[in-house]
């Protein structure tokens, strides 16, 4: 079967490459018409394919015919572990068809790493005769299949995410873990397999998000791991240390306490604790220095101002005596010789002094009285209000206040 097959394939009804791209990266030449249709979007391609490396022997290194298994592909689905030159040939040939394709750049095969486990080299261009065998109608939607349909489906999502991560490919990685956690999500059965993969993809999507240095949606998909098995040890190591990094102290202690308790004997969980330890002693010395010398400026200004307030009540008591020896010395010196004014001042204060309360009204201080207030005005105005430092204090304390509150908010779904 080989052996014709590949004739016939590379039998040739046109010796012209028709260049498809423009850029001489993706040739096809044409074996045999299809009667059939163009696959349509979500329609499943079943084909066959040999592919050969275009060295001097025209190696090959993959033939589907000797196993008998047509190789399948789903159109539109771009997180597939088919290279992307034959993912492209598929969809512009018809039901039936048969053609020669030729991809001259690495990246439409298995690109810059190659595929040891096929004899593919580094950077190697490929030579594929493809056949399309059949379109399969659209498969049933994932709320539509029953478990034994959809663990296959979903585990060919997680097994190229794998693939991709291996690669480092994460971005890819991540598309395929999502496809296959929505399908999950969209299911209406629950069984322990389905389980075990919504946890092995939330996990590596975890991972995958990490090394891309997203790390708030990385613990978020350790999250949702962990709402669905609350046991799970890596979800806890690796929320525990995200939140480790990002100084959420008290989501930490509680993911590595709790992963200790699930594995006792991990030297990792154990190293974590006495890091999450350290980092919060350090944390505590360095509040202390930033918010330590404040509190202390600000009972010292406090006392400043207490001492300048104690002062300011004192200065009426030592005038009042003064301003009363000199009306009443101004009465006696000189009774006879006074003038109209000096004897208009002298009675006033005479009347100042009869009064019940004992207290000057606001047009009979004197001269010495008259030098005093502008000046317990200005400390008046110098002095701060007593509670204006416990509102800056107050102000100062709000964010950390809040970010408490929210990093507690947030923790109870870990």
């Amino acid at each position: 079967v080989h052996g014709g097959c590949s004739r016939t394939l590379r039998g040739v009804m046109s010796d012209e490459w028709e260049d498809l791209l423009g850029s001489g990266a993706m040739l096809k030449k044409l074996v045999r018409e299809g009667p059939g249709q163009r696959p349509q979007n979500k329609q499943t391609i079943v084909f066959h394919v040999i592919m050969r490396l275009l060295d001097e022997a025209h190696t090959i290194v993959m033939n589907t015919y000797d196993t008998n298994k047509p190789m399948k592909f789903q159109a539109g689905d771009n997180h597939t572990d088919i290279i992307l030159g034959i993912t492209l040939a598929v969809r512009l040939m018809n039901e039936g068809e048969k053609a020669s394709y030729r991809f001259t750049q690495a990246r439409y095969g298995y690109g810059a790493e190659g595929n040891p486990a096929i004899g593919v080299p580094p950077d190697s261009p490929l030579e594929c005769d493809i056949e399309i065998v059949a379109l399969q109608d659209i498969e049933k939607e994932p709320e539509d299949m029953d478990p034994q349909e959809l663990v296959p489906v979903v585990k060919q999502k997680k097994d190229r995410g794998n693939e991709l991560y291996r690669r480092k490919q994460y971005h890819e990685a991540i598309q395929c873990y999502d496809i296959a956690l929505k399908m999950l999500s969209a299911s209406q059965h629950d069984s322990p397999e389905l389980r075990e993969l919504r946890v092995h993809c939330g996990n590596n999507k975890a991972a995958s998000l990490e090394h891309l240095d997203q790390l708030v949606e990385a613990k978020q998909a350790c999250v949702e791991v962990l709402e669905c098995d609350p046991d799970n040890f890596k979800a806890l190591l690796r929320g525990g240390s995200i939140a480790l990094i990002q100084n959420e102290f008290e989501e930490a202690t509680l993911a590595f306490k709790r992963a200790q308790e699930v594995n006792p004997n991990n030297a990792t969980v154990r190293s974590k604790l006495r890091e999450l330890n350290r980092k919060i002693s350090d944390h505590r010395e360095a509040e202390k220095r930033m918010f330590g010398g404040w509190v202390d400026r600000n009972k010292k200004d406090t006392t400043t101002s207490q001492k300048a307030a104690s002062t300011e009540h004192s200065i009426p008591s030592q005038v009042t005596p003064q301003t009363t020896a000199t009306s009443d010395t101004s009465r006696t010196s000189k009774p006879q010789t006074t003038s109209p004014s000096t004897a208009s001042v002298a009675k006033q204060s005479e009347s100042s002094n009869s009064t019940d309360d004992g207290e000057a009204d606001d047009g009979e201080a004197d001269d010495e009285r008259d030098e005093i207030i502008p000046e317990q005005k200005l400390q008046k105005q110098k002095r701060k209000p007593w509670w204006r430092e416990s509102v800056l204090l107050l102000i100062a304390m709000l964010p950390i206040l809040i970010a408490v509150w929210w990093k507690n908010k947030q923790f109870e779904h870990l």
